[in-house]
């Protein structure tokens, strides 16, 4: 009984072995699974901007074939340029040598496998003390003839050895969605082994629309790995496809991320401006009825039925870093009950509303029945500086007047001033916000992302 259930227990105890090598084997065969991918997975650029993917081969035995379809948006993106990679020219086993080779000769005798070797192809000799590249010329027996005179002499004692580069032949062929390529050995040799770089494409980005650089689609009949005999190389779970993401304000780097490199371009940029500053009125003088309803558009209207006179100001424009004032615009958004001969004068001023400038005026003769608005220019109204007089002191004044008739109902939405100071003075990606100023609005939106990722 006792030796039956030893007998048991080592039965036992290899059938866990066995099954624990199994184990094993199957880890690492799943560790050394082949790969096709691309390289960065998610990529992000602006509109206009550029950037690379790289097509990798990863853990492959005797790759002497390749070739991709990759499909995207050809609104998105357009494929710029194609580069193939260094994989396939890896270097391949050879011999060596047999003789001392002195520099200045063309033979190289090689000690065996001279079925390695072909005329045309590339070989890299070397030992431990100096290395080359040249070209085999022809065979005779085990003696390579090379095409150019060795410049150094290799010895047998010096670990002397030839190693093959075999040549490939290539195709490509880039469309606005889609591009096709592969390369082949073209001498006979076995394939490259282990894992590298095959191809380099670069994108520029039309639309920043993200769209899939997707490989996996045409597997296994236009995207493909083969080996020296011919035979396809399985990818388990195919090719990995790419993206373009389109990036993300907060990245104002454009790296995939929101880091310290994005506070940092709001802090090199902070206080300045770019473009054209709108700003409101705050306050106003009697005349027209309800004057403060044309501080913001929002459907409640400063009125008039009758001539009379109201000045907007205190825009509260901060002038502070700027040099000078490019342009001065009014916007007039309004509309009326009916067409008739109404006019309203517009008048900037840049001392607050103690004198007024040229006129613009309006006239009703149509019906608007919905808010319009119209931007007016007064650049020229004064030699205007930032400060006071200027623009930060600049008031606007309305007028209403009828010639004849009734009085037809005019309302005004809003009264803003715009104004494009100088210098432009940074880049408009850290205005993440759109007001024109990078403060403590635009820092904010960095920081409530700050440490996310979202390409790369």
């Amino acid at each position: 009984m006792n030796i039956g259930i030893k007998r048991m227990r080592s039965l036992l105890t290899a059938v866990i072995a066995l099954i624990l090598l199994g184990a094993m084997i199957d880890l690492g065969s799943t560790s050394g699974s082949t790969r096709l991918y691309v390289d960065p997975p998610n990529a992000t650029a602006k509109v206009g901007q550029t950037f690379n993917v790289d097509i990798m081969v990863q853990d492959v035995d005797d790759l002497f074939t390749w070739q991709i379809l990759m499909e995207w948006s050809g609104s998105s993106l357009k494929c710029n340029r194609f580069t193939y990679g260094n994989f396939m020219q890896q270097a391949r086993e050879g011999s060596v040598i047999g003789s001392d080779a002195p520099a200045g000769q063309k033979n190289v005798t090689v000690a065996g496998y001279i079925d390695r070797f072909s005329a045309g192809e590339s070989v890299r000799i070397y030992d431990d003390f100096n290395s080359e590249n040249n070209k085999i010329e022809s065979i005779i027996g085990y003696r390579l003839i090379m095409q150019n005179n060795l410049a150094n002499t290799y010895t047998v004692a010096a670990h002397g050895k030839v190693d093959t580069y075999p040549g490939t032949s290539k195709s490509s062929r880039i469309e606005p969605s889609w591009l096709m390529c592969g390369e082949m050995t073209s001498l006979p040799s076995a394939g490259a082994d282990g894992s590298g770089w095959l191809a380099t494409i670069q994108f520029q980005v039309l639309a920043e629309t993200a769209t899939v650089l997707n490989m996996s689609k045409n597997y296994p009949a236009y995207t493909y790995l083969l080996d020296s005999m011919g035979v396809d190389i399985e990818i388990p779970g195919g090719p990995e496809d790419g993206r373009y993401l389109p990036p993300w304000k907060e990245d104002i780097n454009v790296d995939g991320s929101i880091d310290i490199f994005d506070i940092s371009s709001i802090g090199i940029d902070w206080g300045r401006y770019c473009g054209s500053i709108r700003r409101n009125a705050t306050s106003s003088t009697a005349g027209w009825t309800d004057p403060s309803y044309a501080y913001t558009s929002n459907d409640a209207y400063a009125t008039c039925t009758s001539a009379v006179s109201s000045t907007w100001k205190s825009y509260g424009f901060v002038t502070t870093g700027w040099t000078g004032v490019s342009k001065v615009e009014v916007g007039f958004e309004r509309k009326t009950d009916s067409g008739g001969d109404e006019k309203v004068k517009i008048e900037i001023s840049n001392d607050g509303g103690t004198s007024f400038s040229t006129a613009v005026t309006y006239t009703v003769t149509v019906s608007e029945t919905t808010d319009t608005l119209t931007w007016y220019d007064f650049t020229g109204a004064y030699a205007w500086a930032p400060g006071t007089p200027g623009v930060a002191n600049v008031a606007v004044k309305l007028t209403s007047s009828k010639t004849g008739g009734t009085f037809t109902k005019v309302y005004v939405d809003w009264l803003p001033v715009r104004v494009t100071p100088l210098p432009q003075t940074y880049s408009p990606y850290t205005d993440l916000n759109g007001d024109h100023i990078v403060d403590t609005s635009d820092l904010s939106m960095v920081a409530v992302k700050f440490g996310e990722q979202y390409a790369g």
